[in-house]
Formats: structure tokens, sequence, C-alpha cells
């Protein structure tokens, strides 16, 4: 979908809109209330974590391949290729093709398994999908699982992650939003235009001489619109590089704009929607367990990725907002506020 337009991309968006109806949604919401509860336990016992490897990077790598149908034993194989995917570190230059083709390799291979025998999973759903047009086709299938787990997966991440850290960073808003959660969806909406997870969109190429900001940009020449510079542009945002969870205006470009918007942008919020209550349920008086200049982002393209967040605080004693049947009550609640458009 990302390198399509017109007609063929609105079938495919259309198509993939199929496979996700309001039980396989339902289904995901309780996933991630399940997987967050279980992530939290474990940093609870502690007092201090590392929020990255701890929670945000195995949270949405669980949820996803889960869902996808990807074997647990390979999820480990699959956070190295996706978070190769938009590394620029040097050390990782030889490994970056290799991972891309074993990762496209490996969902070619899962997805003649599950032709063969179908499951309850995504991949299966995908591979059923048929209209008027004949449905996906066998490359059009791989492309769609390929877009949906590194799009699920780093964006939920880097929301989660950065977003968290600037409630940290923001004390009166983090009391804010402790004291009114139904403060979560404009939260989520202000992490995501403030620290934009995806900074950038793929290459476009302008059909036409196009002016912008003065400067002329021939027909066909190559172009990366910055997201993240858009989502603190002053003319739109007032005060942008205020962290303000009640901003009037939280129309954001963080999933794109127009046809290309991002047709995964539910997930990530879902996620968000469903694990930021929990975690600020669970842990109490939230800070840095370091010094601010110590937290480093990793060396990325199109991404904004912290590479570790070690935090301190209290551990809030479990209540009934987190056994498995509130959590998934609450899943249900937040998947009918985020009303997702798949």
């Amino acid at each position: 979908m990302s390198f399509s337009d017109g007609e063929r991309h609105t079938r495919r968006r259309r198509l993939v809109a199929k496979a996700f109806t309001r039980r396989r949604v339902e289904e995901l919401s309780a996933l991630i209330a399940d997987n967050a509860n279980r992530l939290l336990d474990a940093m609870a016992a502690g007092g201090e974590a590392e929020l990255i490897s701890g929670f945000t990077t195995p949270l949405p790598l669980n949820v996803m391949t889960t869902f996808l149908g990807v074997p647990f034993a390979d999820q480990g194989a699959f956070q190295r290729w996706l978070d190769l995917m938009v590394s620029v570190d040097p050390a990782d230059v030889a490994d970056i093709p290799v991972g891309v083709t074993a990762m496209i390799e490996y969902i070619a291979a899962l997805i003649a398994e599950k032709r063969a025998q179908l499951g309850d999973d995504l991949i299966s759903a995908l591979i059923q999908l048929s209209d008027e047009d004949g449905g996906l086709g066998g490359s059009e299938v791989l492309a769609m699982v390929f877009e949906l787990m590194t799009g699920a997966y780093e964006t939920t991440k880097n929301l989660l992650s950065n977003g968290i850290l600037a409630l940290i960073e923001h004390p009166g808003q983090l009391a804010a939003l402790r004291a009114d959660p139904g403060l979560t969806g404009p939260a989520v909406e202000e992490m995501l235009r403030f620290e934009s997870p995806t900074t950038s969109t793929l290459w476009r190429f302008p059909r036409e001489d196009v002016v912008i900001g003065g400067r002329r940009i021939p027909a066909g020449d190559p172009v990366l619109p910055l997201l993240g510079a858009a989502n603190r542009d002053p003319r739109v945002f007032a005060d942008p590089n205020r962290f303000d969870l009640f901003r009037p205006n939280l129309k954001h470009v963080a999933f794109g704009s127009g046809p290309h918007t991002c047709p995964g942008a539910a997930i990530p919020r879902l996620e968000a929607r469903i694990a930021l209550p929990l975690l600020l349920a669970r842990l109490g008086d939230l800070r840095l367990a370091v010094d601010r200049g110590q937290v480093r982002y990793r060396r990325t393209f199109m991404a904004r990725a912290l590479n570790a967040v070690p935090i301190a605080f209290r551990a809030a004693t479990q209540d009934i907002a987190g056994t498995p049947a509130a959590s998934r009550e609450a899943a249900k609640s937040a998947a009918a506020v985020s009303s997702p458009k798949w």
C-alpha cells in the first residue's frame, strides 16, 4: 500500500480493513491488556527497571507476533530483523540486507504454511480475503504482513517509550493524567505530536514541478517529508515545543495524511490507550533512575527511537484493575473509545 496510488491503493486498503472484524479487535485488545499486565508483574517486583527492554519492546512484539500467528520461539529473530529495518548504525550495515532478506523469506514460508493449514490468526484472515477483484495476491499478502509487522512494532514501541519519558519530564502533566484517566486519549495524541514515533514518510516523488518554501522541486525528484517537523509547526500548533495534554488542536500528522494515512494507525493507538493507564496504576512515583543526559537515542532512519530508559518507581499493590478479567473489560472499553478505523 505504501508504494501504490489510485484504485490499486484503495482496493488494498479496503481488503485489509475486512480482516479487522469487531471480534478480532476485541481479541487484540484483550491480548494487549494481558501482555501489559504480565510485563508489569515482572517489572513491579524490583522497584527499578529498564523501560525499553522490560516493557515497550516486548509488548508490541508479543502482541503483533501472536496476532499474526508467528510462533513464540521465533520472536527473538523477528526483533533483530525489525530493529535492523530502521538502523543506520555502522555496526549494522553488513547485517541489514541479510536481515531484511531473512525476514521476507521467513514471512513467505509462514504464509505458505498458513495456506496449507489455516488458523485463527491475522495472516490466515488475509489469505482468505476475497472480493470482486479476486482478493489479495500472494505477493500482496506478504507485503501486507511485512508492513503491519514493521509499522505496528516500531511505531508502538517508540510511541510508548517517548511518551512515558515525556510524562516523566513533565511531572505536572503526569499528575494530571494520573488524576484523570479520561485524559488518556488526548495524552496519546499529544505524545504522537510531541515526539513523532516515525519522523518521516517513505520517499515520495512529485508528478510535476512544485515550489515549497521558496524552493523548486522538479518532477520526479525524491522528497522525504518530515512528519516530526510538521508536528512542531508553529503556524499550526501554538507553542509547539510545549508538551501539553490539554492542547486544543491535536490534528497531527504522526501517521501521515490523506489517502496514505497509515492503515494500521489504530494498532499503536489501541496499545497505548490500554497499556498506559495500566502502567501508571502499577508504577507509582515514576521517575528516571539516571540523569537525563545519560538517556541516548538509537541511530535510526525514520524512527525517533530511544536506546534505554532506566526508571525507578514505587510499585503499587495490584488491585482488581490488574486482574485478567478486569483487564479484558478495560481493553474492550479502550477499544470502543479508540473507534479503530482499519
